[in-house]
């Protein structure tokens, strides 16, 4: 079995740290393999395309469902429109 490398950070800032750390716990993973994910995704996007780029955002953005438009969230708080009197 060939040997796998092994990388040491020193000094890494306590609240990059805390992040990595929190990260890993949603995902169910180790810190070391989140932190190798992110290595990953930082050297694709660094070396990437379009693609890739627009890939990494789809991953992290939260996914929201459509809801409705600004004009008809208006609407509805202003009510409904006065009748006209003839």
């Amino acid at each position: 079995m060939p040997s796998v490398p092994t990388l040491h950070v020193r000094g890494v800032p306590e609240d990059l740290y805390e992040a990595i750390r929190e990260r890993a716990m949603r995902r169910n993973a180790s810190i070391t393999d989140e932190a190798i994910r992110l290595l990953q995704r930082g050297i694709r996007l660094e070396h990437g395309s379009r693609k890739a780029v627009v890939e990494s955002i789809v991953a992290i953005r939260p996914h929201v469902t459509r809801g409705p438009s600004p004009a008809e969230l208006i609407r509805e708080m202003r009510g409904p429109l006065p009748t006209k009197r003839r």
